[in-house]
């Protein structure tokens, strides 16, 4: 259980729930990684098994999942008397050679057995379901099909093949009437679909966490000042060059939808004319570079050296 503060001095019954929500969520063993675990990196991984019980996290830092899980326990009676399952454990042991395995876990929030229908609650901002929707972030996606895979390795009697999958997600951001000045959707609560995967989609993604787990047995010993810097993408520094309406002292906060995440101010460029951009009404503009993640979001980072190089302990 990571040590839970309350540097804000909320009331103790929220404090005291934080606590509770967190510390019931399941500790893996040495040779135990949880679905959500296998999209860390390969560092933060280590040392979330390694710190697992002396990481600092404040009430603050929990707040989002705390509330989460409890709207999920009140959500689970209603979807219970439309025939889910909620909250099923899946467990399996993947051999990985030369005598070595580990065991794949995961909690699926709700599973339909009569057809097969699979929906994992969010709690979540604008901002981040429209890159899972716009396919410019794969983490959901990959939840959804980690559960599937664990379905088709567990094979409960209940199981006969996946026919549908989704997220259902309530935008705890979004302003009405912003998004009805801009014309678009005003819901609050949003179903996300997904295809079902191939099997082939299947197995790569497997393939990723068996892949990941063998570069965490390799790195399972290396003292934490050795550990590698997690890559730019997962540290959220990646720089990328974004269209806005407006100019550079006077834009819209949000980039034009379908310019936001351009690799290179060449393709940035070549979006902004094949949209009939003009520098009247748009402006082109870098992004990036600082490691947003290990600052604000990053469970680790009260353990990590690299942080604590980058931000002097704050």
């Amino acid at each position: 259980m990571s040590i839970i503060t309350n540097n804000t001095n909320q009331p103790s019954f929220v404090w005291r729930a934080g606590r509770e929500k967190n510390s019931s969520h399941k500790h893996m063993g040495k040779d135990e990684f949880s679905v959500t675990m296998l999209k860390k990196s390969v560092t933060a991984l280590v040392l979330t098994k390694r710190h697992y019980d002396a990481i600092v996290l404040d009430l603050q830092d929990i707040a989002d999942s705390l509330m989460g899980t409890l709207t999920h326990e009140g959500l689970e009676p209603y979807a219970k008397e439309d025939g889910y399952l909620t909250e099923q454990e899946l467990e399996y042991t993947i051999d990985l050679g030369e005598g070595k395995s580990f065991r794949l876990y995961g909690k699926m929030d709700m599973f339909r057995p009569s057809d097969a229908d699979l929906i994992d609650w969010k709690n979540t901002k604008e901002a981040m379901f429209n890159k899972s929707r716009d396919g410019q972030d794969d983490d959901w996606k990959f939840q959804l099909t980690m559960y599937n895979v664990l379905l088709d390795l567990v094979r409960p009697r209940y199981y006969h093949g996946l026919k549908k999958m989704g997220i259902e997600a309530y935008l705890k951001d979004l302003s009405v009437v912003t998004n009805y000045n801009k014309g678009i959707s005003t819901d609050k609560l949003r179903y996300l679909p997904y295809k079902v995967p191939t099997e082939k989609e299947k197995s790569d993604t497997l393939d990723e966490c068996i892949a990941l787990v063998h570069a965490y047995n390799l790195l399972e010993n290396t003292n934490d000042d050795d550990l590698p810097l997690c890559p730019d993408d997962y540290r959220w520094a990646e720089k990328v060059w974004k269209i806005y309406k407006g100019t550079s002292d006077k834009h819209n906060k949000s980039a034009e939808r379908g310019h936001a995440n351009y690799k290179s101010l060449e393709e940035a460029q070549e979006g902004f004319k094949k949209a009939g951009f003009t520098e009247k009404d748009h402006v082109i503009l870098e992004v990036g570079g600082e490691s947003i993640r290990c600052k604000f979001f990053c469970d680790c980072r009260s353990v990590c050296p690299h942080a604590k190089k980058m931000f002097g302990g704050k």
